[in-house]
């Protein structure tokens, strides 16, 4: 597969080539007959992301197995530090099972961990003690940006990529702060959100509530903006919110008028921003 990457520079210069990326794989036995499409998704340095894009991609077809039954269970994972800096030693342990495929141990596999368009790859061997236990071990470097890091693929022996609970992505989770980096380099988290009514009229008011923490420098704002249909044409309605000091949670109001009834029928949340005080935001 070959994926070129353009970008718009100016109406002289039109579309610019700027980077191209290539990646093959290899077709084997425990892959199910069938149509594959590929998706794909892009993102720029700040985790900003274009969207997933969608194609059809090839066939397989003269293979019986079933991918289910090679599938692994992942019980745990565990990492030895949740912040490093250059030159530390990351250290991944991973309880998988089963360790055998067709009658065959497995003793090696790979896994990303992934921040954004950063990745760091890591190869799990088996501890050969009897357990069902993987240990993968990467020096952080120059190369590796500051930034919470997850765990995001994993491949297998003859399997492919691995769908992982959100539990297993929260064990897994570090922190890489690179030397002359601000240390809180992670946003609010956003723990919930809710509304006290779903259906209103013009002159109504609605209520939001939302419960968001961040444990380094604070939140400095939050915003929730909203969608409907009036598109790219129809500027966003934008709800801030304010700390309830009683609650410790965040507080907006959103007032119908007959230009959301007319102009978004249909309003609902888009995306919520939560910024801090060290320049952060979570989306």
């Amino acid at each position: 597969m070959e994926f070129n990457y353009r970008k718009l520079n100016n109406a002289k210069n039109g579309i610019k080539l700027v980077k191209r990326f290539y990646y093959e794989f290899n077709i084997n036995d425990t892959i199910p007959n069938g149509n594959y499409n590929i998706s794909v998704h892009i993102f720029d340095n700040d985790d900003n992301s274009s969207g997933e894009v969608k194609f059809n991609a090839f066939e397989v077809y003269g293979n019986d197995t079933s991918v289910s039954d090679y599938m692994p269970t992942i019980n745990n994972i565990s990492v030895n530090k949740t912040e490093l800096t250059v030159g530390d030693k990351l250290e991944v342990e991973m309880d998988v099972a089963p360790p055998i495929i067709n009658g065959e141990f497995v003793e090696r596999f790979s896994i990303e961990l992934s921040k954004g368009s950063n990745t760091i790859y890591l190869d799990m061997w088996s501890l050969y003690d009897g357990s069902n236990t993987y240990r993968g071990i990467h020096y952080i470097d120059d190369y590796d940006l500051s930034g919470l890091y997850k765990i995001s693929s994993m491949h297998y022996e003859r399997i492919g990529l691995y769908t992982f609970s959100n539990e297993i992505k929260e064990m897994s989770k570090f922190k890489v702060v690179r030397p002359g980096d601000n240390s809180d380099i992670i946003g609010p988290e956003l723990s919930g959100i809710k509304v006290d009514k779903t259906t209103a009229a013009v002159g109504d008011i609605v209520n939001y509530t939302i419960d968001a923490s961040d444990d380094e420098s604070g939140i400095s704002a939050i915003e929730i903006w909203f969608d409907g249909k009036g598109g790219p044409d129809s500027p966003p309605t934008i709800v801030t919110m304010v700390l309830n000091q009683q609650t410790g949670l965040y507080e907006g109001s959103l007032l119908i008028t007959e230009y959301l009834l007319n102009n978004k029928p249909r309003l609902k949340p888009e995306i919520v921003f939560l910024y801090d005080n060290a320049g952060n935001v979570t989306k």
